[in-house]
């Protein structure tokens, strides 16, 4: 089930939806999650639009939301600022069902739930693992270096395994609890996909620069990019008999720009060490003879 908010299309799961049904007719809590989620996802969504960020797609899932929008050229601070909307949106939540609990006597059950429950998913949200808000607005304060992306994958994988263990624990107890094990299972699979999507990233951003840099040349040099993590010596057969050659160095997780190098650099570093990674070369050839 999807619709369109402008150029934003907003999906539901289809089990969501008649879950959602079922649970808005026997249960309170169920449904209240659904309302603490689209607080939390509406911040994500209005600072977009006030950053004019294109946002293609809005999902809630069964185990909370994705919102998939361009934010390549935003600045560091834009892209916390982003990241931390969906707290700020969870926070307003509480504090509309905190206000509307302390003047109305009726529905006290389904408020109550939902200001718990958008209580719970600020406070989530702000553990320091990926893919949560708070391991996004840490690896964006560190420039999304690789090693940070690293201990907050591992981070993932062990609040994951935690999850399934309390579930366990429910279950040695003759409670069968399910959410923390299925929270588990996708904090798990989202660090397992991280570093496919981060290469996905790299190489995106590899193939708009090039196109950038092939439609802005005035001089008849050929323009390459690649990961950081490659050997100088590998790309050398791939590079074209053009006699000017710019090669542009992205890191190889971020797809940030680490440097350029050109014909000279490249000859000149091939000769001192051919052994040099392209990150080495890089940073050589920032180095003053």
């Amino acid at each position: 089930m999807s619709f369109r908010i402008g150029d934003t299309r907003l999906k539901l799961h289809p089990l969501l939806c008649f879950l959602l049904a079922v649970c808005a007719l026997f249960r309170a809590l169920p449904f209240s999650s659904i309302v603490a989620l689209l607080f939390h996802e509406s911040g994500h969504f209005l600072c977009g639009k006030w950053m004019h960020v294109p946002i293609h797609e809005i999902e809630i899932g069964l185990l909370g939301g994705v919102m998939q929008c361009d934010t390549e050229k935003l600045s560091r601070a834009k892209r916390i600022l982003l990241s931390l909307a969906g707290p700020l949106g969870s926070l307003l939540g509480y504090a509309a069902c905190y206000y509307f609990l302390s003047r109305h006597t009726s529905h006290v059950v389904f408020f109550l739930d939902c200001l718990r429950m958008n209580l719970l998913l600020l406070l989530v949200n702000l553990l320091p693992i990926l893919p949560l808000d708070g391991g996004q607005i840490v690896l964006q304060a560190f420039d999304e270096s690789p090693l940070c992306r690293r201990i907050l994958s591992g981070a993932s994988v062990l609040a994951g395994i935690m999850l399934i263990a309390l579930s366990v624990h429910f279950a040695f107890l003759k409670k069968l609890i399910l959410s923390p094990a299925l929270a588990g299972c996708f904090l798990i699979y989202a660090a397992s996909i991280e570093k496919r999507t981060a290469a996905g990233i790299c190489l995106h951003r590899a193939l708009s620069l090039r196109s950038s840099l092939e439609n802005k040349r005035i001089l008849p040099a050929r323009m390459y990019a690649a990961s950081a993590d490659r050997k100088l010596v590998h790309i050398i057969s791939q590079l074209s008999g053009s006699k000017y050659v710019c090669l542009v160095v992205l890191d190889e997780n971020s797809g940030r720009e680490l440097g350029r190098l050109n014909t000279f650099s490249i000859t000149h570093l091939l000769l001192e060490n051919n052994a040099l990674t392209l990150r080495d070369a890089v940073e050589a050839s920032k180095t003053p003879p």
